[in-house]
């Protein structure tokens, strides 16, 4: 069997946006540190991913996110 003896290669990427001030930015700088020596791979937003992180004001973020994820983003 071909390949039978080799190890799958394990891919480990993410995706993170960042809507918000500039808490939600270094929070979500935090978050890319941690993967980062993780050994995971960040790729841009709509790429395959193993996870997305979309990190966003609590209270007004919530609108925005929503459009977001259903590709209608409000003005």
């Amino acid at each position: 069997m071909a390949g039978a003896g080799l190890k799958a290669e394990k891919i480990k990427n993410y995706s993170i946006t960042t809507l918000g001030c500039k808490v939600n930015h270094c929070e979500s700088e935090s978050i890319t540190q941690l993967l980062k020596e993780s050994e995971w791979i960040s790729v841009p937003l709509g790429e395959d991913a193993k996870f997305c992180i979309m990190n966003a004001p609590a209270a007004s973020g919530r609108g925005h996110s929503l459009g977001i994820i259903l590709g209608n983003v409000p003005n």
